[in-house]
């Protein structure tokens, strides 16, 4: 595009597990280690990894893409290997900003001090995917027989030279028990709260098209707590992540406000076949035929429903 500084980009590691892709912007001081977030249907490293390549670059910024070949959270035994690649390549720039979402959160943060980084942008990170530390996450065992625990890194406790921000959904009920175990780990750091912004915190932005403005402003560091919290403010009535969130917490107490905020998601935009599962699946608590209904609307849009 016009204006955008081209990046060289060269592949700096490679393993059976692990694949980084250096995207180098002459004369960038800073530098992003993207560390890449789950993918469902992962089982092999992706054809086109520089896909956030014109994002970062968009930045004036240098980075380095990390992609498993796994869903593994990165606890393989490749990870060592890479981090000393790494810390040859960042070392020379000023500023080193580790960033992922939800897998790529947990990476971040656990592999800052090995980069030396300045900085780390976590949204909806997990404290761990350990059964033993985290007993009450159950949302990705299917994926944990490739992650080999003995290559997890412990969060250490006390202060810290880096800076932080984690982003999440205080509506998330496993997500704050992941952000508060974090926040006991790295009490300096601080937590941007977007209520009902899903899982990542991020997905009620991405309805309004304001995702990529919001890690961009997280990145640069140069925007206001306040201003950061008024994009999702702004983002969220336009947003079906944000009215099924809110109509999940309000079915119990509040049943006639759940009502109205699953009309105004259906009123967004065309349902698809998720929104209408996950809509429905609220609805039945309110009233049971509608919500049926809706999830059969959803069944017929869709060959494979979910569990």
């Amino acid at each position: 595009g016009k204006g955008l500084v081209m990046a060289d980009v060269e592949v700096v590691f490679a393993s059976d597990l692990l694949k980084a892709e250096y995207h180098h912007v002459p004369g960038a001081s800073r530098i992003v280690v993207h560390w890449a977030s789950l993918m469902p249907a992962r089982d092999s490293f992706l054809e086109k990894t520089d896909r956030s390549d014109a994002f970062f670059r968009g930045l004036g910024v240098s980075a380095v893409g990390i992609y498993p070949r796994f869903n593994d959270w990165y606890l393989n035994v490749s990870l060592a290997g890479l981090l000393d690649r790494l810390v040859d390549i960042v070392g020379s720039y000023d500023e080193i900003i580790n960033y992922g979402s939800s897998m790529g959160g947990y990476a971040a943060i656990v592999t800052a001090a090995d980069l030396g980084a300045h900085r780390v942008v976590a949204i909806s990170p997990q404290f761990s995917v350990n059964p033993l530390h985290v007993p009450f996450e159950n949302r990705w065992r299917q994926y944990l027989d490739a992650a080999d625990f003995t290559f997890e890194r412990a969060m250490p406790h006390g202060p810290h030279p880096i800076q932080g921000v984690v982003v999440y959904d205080p509506a998330h009920s496993q997500d704050s028990l992941h952000c508060h175990l974090i926040a006991a780990a790295f009490p300096e750091w601080q937590s941007l709260a977007l209520r009902f912004g899903g899982h990542p915190a991020t997905l009620c932005l991405h309805d309004a098209s304001e995702d990529g403005n919001f890690v961009r402003a997280l990145l640069l560091n140069e925007t206001p707590v306040r201003a950061l919290l008024g994009m999702h403010k702004a983002a969220r009535r336009q947003s079906v992540c944000y009215w099924s969130g809110f109509a999940g917490k309000a079915k119990q107490r509040h049943p006639v406000w759940a009502e109205q905020a699953i009309g105004r998601a259906l009123d967004l935009e065309t349902p698809t076949a998720e929104t209408l599962f996950r809509l429905g699946r609220t609805m039945t608590s309110i009233d049971l035929a509608r919500g049926i209904a809706m999830m059969r609307r959803g069944m017929k849009m869709h060959p494979s429903p979910p569990p």
